[in-house]
């Protein structure tokens, strides 16, 4: 019986990113599936999807295009500012962007990883990302900002400590990410996992 059950947690711990990663891929293309076969565009069901498929990959490269370009990024810029000051969707949309923002595109935040010494004993050390290096507008210039996530997790924690606790790790920041992420199971340097 616990053989039984070792081989069902196994399979759980392959299946369940697998299934997570596919249903938000299978999820986006169906909106786009849905709207070729609500006007009717074919009545095939694989061409609806390498349809939908196509449109998705179009719009999400079109947006990416247009705010890279001066104007149209100017435009975005507005309105994502107006739709900031919403008061029931600044609450959903701004911590979703920060987050997004902080793992992709031009402002990623997790750049910098280090070791951190939490408490008093020298053989515990957690690993994160400085996030900010200047906190002397509140008053705490002897602080930086690192942000400690979870294994198994896209949570995490931010704790503001002196920079005398704080020391450079050596390792790539998607590399360290993972790492933190797997609970230390992915290898750092190779890209594999023990």
């Amino acid at each position: 019986m616990k053989r039984l059950l070792t081989y069902f947690i196994q399979g759980l711990v392959v299946l369940v990113p697998l299934i997570v990663t596919l249903y938000i891929i299978i999820k986006l293309i169906s909106i786009f599936v849905d709207f070729f076969v609500w006007i009717g565009v074919t009545g095939n069901i694989f061409l609806d999807i390498l349809l939908g498929l196509v449109a998705m990959l179009m719009l999400v490269m079109g947006v990416g295009v247009m705010a890279s370009n001066y104007f149209f990024g100017g435009i975005m810029h507005f309105f994502e500012k107006r739709l900031e000051k919403l008061p029931i969707i600044r609450h959903i949309y701004s911590p979703i962007k920060d987050f997004t923002e902080a793992f992709m595109g031009n402002k990623k935040k997790f750049r910098h990883p280090v070791l951190v010494q939490l408490s008093s004993c020298d053989h515990y050390k957690e690993i994160g990302f400085i996030t900010q290096q200047d906190l002397s507008k509140i008053g705490m210039d002897e602080y930086v900002t690192v942000y400690l996530p979870f294994s198994y997790s896209l949570a995490g924690k931010m704790v503001l400590i002196k920079r005398e606790f704080v020391e450079p790790f050596s390792g790539h920041p998607t590399d360290t990410m993972k790492f933190i992420i797997s609970g230390g199971i992915y290898e750092m340097g190779n890209g594999q996992k023990k």
